[in-house]
């Protein structure tokens, strides 16, 4: 995406003002955008990774629990 966008730009000679500020915050909104994911994704995995964890030390009655 970010390869793309610059070589778009990189095209023109010389771009215009509103074209560079559109190419570049398109490009921190895809790195900012990408770290946020990235967060999240990680934070769901440490909760599954905890309910597994806790399902597994729990004592068991007989019955089938998913978490």
């Amino acid at each position: 995406m970010m390869n793309s966008l610059t070589a778009l730009v990189a095209k023109l000679d010389y771009p215009p003002a509103p074209v560079m500020l559109l190419s570049t915050l398109a490009c921190c909104a895809f790195i900012f955008g990408g770290g946020y994911w990235f967060k999240r994704a990680d934070e769901r995995a440490k909760r599954e990774r905890e309910a597994l964890k806790a399902a597994a030390n729990s004592p068991s009655d007989g019955s089938a629990k998913i978490p």
